[in-house]
């Protein structure tokens, strides 16, 4: 079955291991972290994995599929993204790396447009859960997307994910900015496109783009294609 088509079935949990067969990313959850000196129990970190693992091995899959030399998220939180994205380039080989952007919140706050935003992480804590040894792919920058991602993405990408702050304008810069970088053949894939216009006004504005499956909720993905594509 190809990975995008208008007829693929309702996402679940199980469709990117039938793609895939490998979601190695999981593996990390064998030895568990090390954050500000404490152990964290495997099992709970089994349990938060466990309800974002649709999110996770859908991240997974795209990046397997894409196999990029160069990705770049926004929005990073504890890192649970960004674990799924660098266990797909470690299992991909080669020099694939990240660089994630985030402006770390520590209490909730009042986006562009007057919505709650409710991802916080304590202070220090940003991408803890990222393997100390899984490091040598991996780049964080802290500060706004507006001032960083331009830069982060000079040169091109092949892929691109956005799970930051969720105003319509900010989604809309970003959509622009990593589409504009984006290699043919490389992926945005982004999340709460329920929050805002942006996603659709993005997607009508462009025509050189082919949908991939949707993620879980209101995550979704298109692939820059020459031309015109929407299909």
């Amino acid at each position: 079955m190809p990975l995008f088509t208008r007829s693929f079935p309702k996402p679940s949990t199980e469709w990117p291991v039938r793609l895939l067969g490998d979601i190695q990313w999981l593996d990390v959850s064998r030895t568990g972290w090390n954050h500000h000196d404490r152990r964290i129990d495997v099992r709970f970190m089994l349990w938060n994995l466990r309800n974002d693992a649709a999110i996770s091995a859908w991240l997974y899959a795209l990046v397997r599929h894409v196999r990029p030399i160069r990705a770049v998220e926004t929005g990073v939180h504890r890192g649970k993204s960004t674990v799924a994205i660098l266990a797909a380039l470690r299992r991909n080989g080669g020099p694939g790396r990240l660089i994630s952007i985030d402006l770390p919140q520590t209490v909730p706050w009042t986006n562009a447009d007057g919505k709650i935003e409710k991802a916080t992480v304590p202070e220090g804590a940003t991408g803890h859960l990222v393997p100390a040894s899984w490091k040598d792919r991996w780049d964080l920058r802290l500060g706004n997307a507006r001032d960083l991602l331009p830069k982060a993405v000079e040169g091109g990408i092949q892929f691109f994910h956005h799970d930051s702050e969720h105003s319509d304008a900010h989604m809309t810069f970003e959509y622009e900015t990593a589409w504009t970088a984006l290699d043919v053949g490389g992926i945005l894939a982004t999340d709460d496109v329920n929050w805002s216009p942006a996603w659709g006004r993005f997607l009508d504005k462009h025509d050189d783009w082919q949908q991939f499956p949707d993620g879980p909720g209101a995550h979704r993905a298109v692939r820059k294609v020459m031309g015109y594509g929407r299909f």
